[in-house]
């Protein structure tokens, strides 16, 4: 990343002070509402985890970079960009990011038939907060 590019993403930092401050209320309230015991601690971190797992499976992020950079895909481009991923592996996860609303997948009308990818709202929202929660991270 060169210098400006960094200079236009440390603007983020003010969004990301803003929402953790908004955040920690919204999460001293829920603590405050709801006795956390052994069952709802453990019930709270089930769920996180699998949207964690979910997140950080092979070929999940690069999918959705792809998306972020090119918009609409169809599956041979998306192939072709992502060079080592098997056919039945992109498949797999096309399907998983469709049944978590991260994808919209429209049949064409073409002859023969062919198939577009693209980001929904959900995923879009994704990018833009896993970009938020990396420059955080990053320290810069």
């Amino acid at each position: 990343m060169d210098i400006s590019e960094e200079d236009d993403f440390r603007k983020l930092n003010g969004i990301i002070e803003d929402a953790r401050k908004k955040v920690r209320v919204i999460l001293k309230k829920h603590y405050q509402s709801t006795p956390h015991d052994r069952n709802r601690k453990k019930k709270e971190l089930d769920f996180f985890y699998s949207l964690l797992q979910f997140a950080t499976r092979k070929w999940v992020f690069d999918l959705l970079w792809e998306f972020e950079i090119n918009s609409k895909l169809g599956f041979n481009e998306l192939s072709r960009n992502l060079g080592e991923i098997s056919s039945r592996l992109l498949s797999d996860r096309l399907k998983e990011l469709k049944k978590n609303k991260l994808i919209n997948r429209e049949v064409l009308e073409t002859a023969p038939p062919s198939v577009n990818y693209e980001l929904t709202e959900k995923g879009k929202g994704f990018i833009e907060l896993s970009m938020l929660i990396i420059w955080h991270l990053s320290g810069l």
